[in-house]
């Protein structure tokens, strides 16, 4: 569990730097290509390569540790619980999926509402061009091969610049920048850079279509015309080329920007070590993933409540049977019962490579009642799934803790 909010950070770091650098060196510069390639490439880059794991180069240990979730014994009952109450990786989780499947549903729904947009509007014709024509408030766009134009523009010489800009769309095939766009954000949506990845890479393709049509040969100062005419009506959908997004003014000072030289190109080459650093780092952090559970400010020995391991051993059938395993075994000494005797026993113990238990320790301890009967259960526990690393069995130190509790009735 804890490996996701390792890609959380990993992604908000990685993206937030090449995104800097796309900003301070990339953002002015007219070279669109490049910078569209760039921008869908550290898009890309921050999205995988934070999965990727090169622990192999880090040094191979032989022994992990883990901090387990307390487990509580009524001095009359069978029932144990999880004393925290509240899981925050868990919930953590929880709220991630539940920002995937919104987004998820999201983006079939774009699919969905273009599908029958491009069902009901009628299709037409400009110079062998087809094109579709929009009865509401959207504005001209396209999607893939399908180019929409507003009812209201109704002037031949407007229509066929719009269909040659979105032409452009066409041609260059933005609409697959804006499929992968809606996947990265379906998986990243938490991430906020991505959404200014998005903004930019949007720009992007509006910079392209304004240069293929100015390059064509169109008056410079008609064309800015028609672009702040068709400020009416809205987007239809994030997954269609519009022919006017609000950035007028930023796409008029790069119609009118001298372009940029050649030389500047290199620029990107700045870029390489960032990205080799970015590749390390995000690799290796995987692999020092660790876990982190709450040890109540308890002096467990020299216990690290952390791991290194990818895998952590469980007990066979999970949590719940290891809970139904203590429960069935354990029993509330009648002495330590009797004399008011309760507390967390905090129980150590190795997980082989074959999943037996061994070294088992109590690292902090109540009573010497309570110790004991901890130690009995522990030690006769089931082998366990062992824990993994690189693929391969490790042998991993886990950290029990059981609380005997007193029934407060009683």
């Amino acid at each position: 569990m804890n490996s996701l909010i390792v890609y959380f950070i990993n992604t908000i770091l990685s993206s937030s730097v090449l995104y800097l650098f796309y900003i301070l060196f990339l953002k002015t510069e007219t070279f669109f290509v490049l910078n569209r390639f760039y921008l869908l490439f550290a898009l890309l880059f921050t999205s995988i390569v934070p999965t990727f794991d090169l622990s192999i180069l880090k040094e191979n240990f032989t022994e992990f540790s883990g901090f387990m979730e307390p487990i509580i014994i009524s001095v009359n009952s069978n029932i144990n619980t999880n004393s925290t109450g509240f899981n925050f990786i868990n919930t953590l989780i929880y709220i991630y999926l539940a920002g995937v499947a919104l987004f998820f549903i999201r983006f079939i729904f774009q699919f969905i509402q273009l599908y029958f947009v491009a069902k009901k509007t009628k299709k037409t014709s400009y110079k062998n061009i087809q094109y579709q024509i929009i009865e509401n408030e959207t504005n001209s766009f396209s999607f893939f091969k399908l180019i929409f134009i507003n009812k209201k523009i109704t002037s031949p010489n407007d229509i066929e610049n719009i269909i040659a800009h979105e032409h452009v769309h066409v041609q260059q095939f933005h609409s697959i920048d804006l499929i992968i766009l809606e996947i990265i954000t379906i998986i990243q949506w938490f991430n906020p850079v991505v959404w200014l990845f998005r903004k930019s890479i949007k720009e992007i393709h509006e910079y392209l279509a304004d240069d293929g049509i100015l390059s064509r040969g169109v008056d410079k100062v008609y064309y800015q015309q028609l672009l702040l005419n068709q400020t009416f009506g809205t987007q239809l959908n994030e997954l269609t080329n519009n022919f006017n997004k609000t950035l007028i003014k930023r796409r008029f000072i790069m119609m009118t920007k001298s372009k940029t030289a050649k030389s500047n190109k290199l620029k990107l080459l700045i870029s390489l070590p960032i990205l080799a650093f970015l590749f390390v780092f995000a690799t290796i952090s995987k692999a020092d993933a660790v876990i982190s559970v709450p040890t109540e400010n308890t002096n467990v020995g020299n216990q690290d409540p952390m791991t290194q391991v990818e895998k952590m051993p469980e007990f066979v059938g999970g949590m719940e049977a290891l809970i139904q395993y203590i429960s069935k075994n354990i029993k509330y000494p009648k002495s330590a019962a009797k004399a008011g005797v309760e507390g967390k026993v905090f129980v150590s113990f190795f997980v082989n490579e074959d999943g037996a238990i061994s070294g088992v320790v109590v690292e902090k301890g109540v009573s010497p009642e309570l110790d004991k009967e901890a130690l009995r259960v522990i030690s006769k526990m089931p082998k366990w799934t062992p824990g993994e690393n690189q693929g391969k069995p490790v042998k991993v130190a886990l950290t029990l803790p059981i609380q005997f509790k007193l029934d407060a009735t009683k």
